[in-house]
Parts: C-alpha cells; sequence; structure tokens
C-alpha cells in the first residue's frame, strides 16, 4: 500500500495549522513550509475546507486556520477526504468481481489485514502526530 503525495501533504498541512491554532496561516507560509506550490496546496486545502476541518480567510491578511479540534481528525478522515481507497488487494472491494473470492485462502488475510490499517488510522488523530512533531531546521522560521 502506498499512500499519496495528495494525503500526505494534507496530514503535514493539518498538523502545521494544529501546531498553532491561533492565528491564520498564509497560502505562502504553507507553500514555504511543505515544499510545495500554490496550485496543489490549494487543491489540497479546498476539500479540507469544504469538509469543515478548516477555514479560509480572504484578503491580504488572509489564509487558513484549522477550525475542527485536532483530537477530533483522524488519519482516516483525511484519507477518506483526499479519495484516498485503503485497499491491501482489489479483491477487498465487494464491487470487484475475482472468481476465487468464495474459496481464496488469501482474501481473509488481506481483509484482516484492511481491517488492521483501517483501525489504526481510526484510532489515530492529528493531535497524535502534533505530540510527536519535531521542529524542521530545515525550513526557514521553523
Amino acid at each position: 500500500m502506498k499512500i499519496s503525495a495528495r494525503t500526505r501533504y494534507a496530514v503535514r498541512i493539518l498538523v502545521e495549522l494544529g501546531m498553532d491554532m491561533s492565528r491564520v496561516h498564509s497560502l505562502r507560509e504553507v507553500e514555504t513550509s511543505q515544499q510545495i506550490s500554490a496550485k496543489f496546496a490549494k487543491q489540497i486545502l479546498q476539500p479540507l475546507e469544504t469538509r469543515g476541518l478548516i477555514t479560509s480567510r480572504r484578503g491580504a491578511r488572509g489564509g487558513y486556520q484549522l477550525q475542527m479540534d485536532p483530537e477530533r481528525i483522524s488519519l482516516l478522515d483525511v484519507f477518506k477526504i483526499t479519495g484516498e481507497l485503503l485497499l491491501t488487494a482489489p479483491c477487498i472491494n465487494e464491487h470487484e468481481y475475482c472468481p476465487r473470492n468464495h474459496n481464496c485462502g488469501a482474501r481473509s488475510h488481506w481483509q484482516a489485514l484492511d481491517k488492521l490499517i483501517r483501525d489504526y488510522l481510526e484510532q489515530t488523530t492529528i493531535a497524535d502526530l502534533i505530540r510527536t512533531e519535531k521542529p524542521d531546521s530545515t525550513v526557514p522560521g521553523s
């Protein structure tokens, strides 16, 4: 299983916003700290705002701010918002047809692995990541 760049950056941005919830973070700050383009940052931020995790403010003092308590945002929430499909094997998807589904010995193990991953993502919050975050000395201003 490989986690998409969109999901990884969404998590990182939420951690950044959650580390200082008292202020608005400009798009330029997010770009610089995450080392991504404004276009990609906006593509990540828009669904987070639509789902109510962050708010945005326009204007000279505009930017983004975490709206939801980081304790209430699970990694599974972020995966869902970014459209990440969490399947170790395609046959786990109820809509996928596999002629071996009824007698495949591996399928139940893939399902168990998927459950472990899903449970872990559901139990791990942005607040957990904030608590273990270390300052990045390579990023200006951190």
